[in-house]
């Protein structure tokens, strides 16, 4: 079983994860400089600062509105756990469902 931790304590781990992520940090780093202005009176560097802060800010309320509906809805599914059950029963026949049509419609020609 998950242990439970505070709402503060999961604000700031998934903030610390966000702002340290070398993927999020790659992607600002090739994504921002081309809406930066050389010749605009404000310095690169702050452009830089402000869309990024820009972004990050945006992030924060993207994700923290998936992260309150996701525990709403965790919350509503852990009342009903036949609808789990039937949920966990749906995804396998799906899952079973993608293996045969794997399985049945691969090329017939030899590789080579």
């Amino acid at each position: 079983m998950a242990r439970s931790i505070s709402d503060t304590a999961a604000v700031r781990d998934g903030t610390i994860n966000n702002l340290t992520n070398p993927k999020a940090l790659a992607f600002l780093f090739a994504f921002l400089p081309q809406f930066v202005d050389p010749a605009s009176a404000w310095p690169v560097a702050l452009q830089l600062l402000l869309l990024g802060v820009v972004t990050k800010l945006s992030n924060f309320a993207i994700l923290s509105t998936v992260a309150l509906g996701a525990g709403t809805c965790g919350r509503w599914l852990a009342r009903r756990p036949a609808l789990i059950a039937w949920q966990e029963r749906f995804a396998g026949v799906v899952m079973v469902g993608l293996g045969l049509r794997l399985a049945l419609s691969g090329d017939i020609r030899p590789a080579r």
